[in-house]
This record gives C-alpha cells, structure tokens and sequence, in this order.
C-alpha cells in the first residue's frame, strides 16, 4: 500500500513577432514522470513533434526507475504529470491519497502471433510451460503493485497456483535482463523495449500471459497529476490531452510517423537505433471510463489490495476533445 511520504525586422513582421512573444510569456512549464518503457510513446511523440509547444506547453521528462514511486514525486510537488500503472494509480486513491487520471496512455491488445509488448520471460531450460511450473519458483517484478506484477499473478491466481509458493522480488525493469541473465531467478515479468532485447539476445523465452488475464482494451499505463493541480490548472491539463490524443492519431497512421515515433522513444530510453527498428509499440487510447475503473477494481479485489470502490467521475478527469 502507498503511504502519503512522500514533477523579426520591419513593420510587417511586427505583429508576427508580438504574437509569438505572447505565446512565449503564456507557456506553462510541466514536468512529467516517467519509467523507462515504450508505454510513454504518446507523451515522447507529442513532445517531439512540436504538440506540447503548440499548445504552449514546455514539457520536461524526469525519469524514475520505479514507477510505483510516482504517487509520492507528485504530491512531493516535483512533477505535475506522472506517468504510472493503474493499479498504482488505484491503490495510491485507496491509500487516500488525492491523485486523479488525467488520461490514458496504452491499453491491451493480446494477439494470438506473441507480439505483446509486456510478458513474462522464462530462463532457457527452466522447464516453466504454464502457470503451475512457477511453484517454488524465483520471479522478478518491475515493482510490487505494478501493473505487471498484478497481473502476473492474477494470471498465477487463475491457473491454480497458491501465491504464496512463489517467491517475489522487485527489481527495476533495466535491471530485469541482468536478474535473469545471472540465474538468480527463473523468469522475469518485463515489458519493451527489454522484453524484445532480451528474447532477440537469447536470454530466456516468452510466454504470454496478459492475453489470458485482461479482455483485450483494458487499460495498461496511464497519466495522473494531483486533484489540487488539476483544479487549478484546467487548462493545462485540457493541453496535455488534447496533445496525447493528437499524438496517438498520429501513431496510428503508421508509415513514417510510426518511425518517428521509434526515434521518440529511442530518445527518452536512449535505445540505439537498430533496438528501435522493429519495436513494438503497444495500442494507445487516452479514454478512461467507468468499464476500465471497475475492471481494475475487479482485479485489485481479488488480490485484496484494496477494499473501497471509487466510481470514474470521482477520480478521473473528464477527456477535452483534441
């Protein structure tokens, strides 16, 4: 559970010149917390692509290594934006502490050809096929409480195994390959731009477990603030969406934008460019409505980490049209 402790010359261009200054004087600085996964590609895109700046948004990234940790740096008053999971999100609001979403960043798409941006990687050999091979088992988890801890072991839950046979440990997703690779556990839960470093360098197999546990569309990542920002920064907030939904469509029209996009993301993560030619990117929607809430708490319930329903108008911001 997370606790309160604590992101030109002549006349003719005089009016060109005045505009731009006034649109200079009117940005807003907005700092966003980040973990280092492709999850993020539509907040990277939109400050790439020049989004944010148009709508007089001056975005900084400020990475964190453990994405559970963003509920304390927004309400430390170190960023304005974070970008986390929700059942982070969701156990920060049982913990009482007052965050809203603000939009969403990707969703699930489970697809029968294994290209699921977030799975879990199982060393060569391990003799692991399926949930009930992970008794007295050693796994690594990007962070308790994350989404792809939760959802692992709803997927264990849902093959029988008693959680209690497995041991957890928390490890930070760049270290993931290295936890793995020493065999000091026997699979890894990892999302890209690790997930596909990792099988492409032979470091273990995957199997897909996200497909088998959320219907596909359930919400994945996402961005939150503090209700005290939202409240008094409507308009801030209303620019940030509409520049994720911009960035989205234009993820979405693959092609070179699609390309772009890669290089976005290689930029934040620091990925080389033969890492970024072929990574996937996972699907991307900024709606979080009421079916998205009461899946999560469906999936928190059963792992009893939270015991109060919240319904979306309480927590969740409206979405402005981009």
């Amino acid at each position: 559970m997370i606790s309160r402790r604590g992101f030109v010359a002549g006349t003719l261009a005089a009016p060109f010149v005045t505009s731009t200054l006034s649109a200079r004087a009117e940005q807003k600085n907005l700092r966003i917390a980040y973990s280092a996964v492709s999850h993020w590609a539509g907040s990277f895109t939109a400050q790439e692509q020049g989004f944010f700046a148009e709508r007089g948004i001056d975005a900084e990234f400020v990475l964190t290594q453990v994405s559970s940790n963003v509920p304390a740096v927004l309400l430390s008053g170190s960023v304005e934006i974070g970008c986390l999971t929700p059942p982070t999100f969701f156990q920060a609001i049982e913990g009482g502490l007052p965050l809203r979403a603000v939009c969403g960043a990707t969703i699930s798409s489970p697809n029968p050809s294994g290209t699921d941006s977030a799975q879990v990687v199982v060393a060569k050999g391990s003799g692991i096929s399926g949930p009930q091979d992970f008794a007295g088992r050693k796994v690594a988890t990007p962070g308790f409480g994350s989404v792809l801890d939760i959802v692992f072991r709803a997927w264990l839950i849902k093959g029988g195994v008693d959680l209690a046979s497995v041991s957890f440990s928390e490890t930070a997703m760049p270290n993931l390959p290295d936890v793995l690779r020493g065999g000091t556990v026997d699979a890894v839960v990892v999302a890209d731009p690790f997930l596909s470093r990792m099988v492409a360098g032979g470091m273990g197999e995957k199997m897909i477990f996200i497909s088998e546990t959320v219907p596909p569309g359930t919400l994945m990542t996402m961005y939150a603030t503090t209700a005290e920002y939202a409240a008094q920064n409507k308009d801030v907030i209303e620019a940030f969406q509409a520049s994720i939904q911009q960035a989205n469509s234009f993820i979405e029209a693959g092609g070179e934008n699609l390309v772009q996009a890669r290089q976005a993301i290689g930029q934040y993560l620091k990925l080389p460019p033969q890492a970024l030619a072929n990574l996937p990117i996972a699907d991307l929607q900024a709606l979080v409505d009421q079916e998205q809430v009461t899946r999560w708490y469906d999936i928190l319930e059963q792992q009893s980490l939270v015991t109060a329903r919240h319904p979306a108008d309480e927590i969740v911001l409206p979405l402005g049209r981009a």
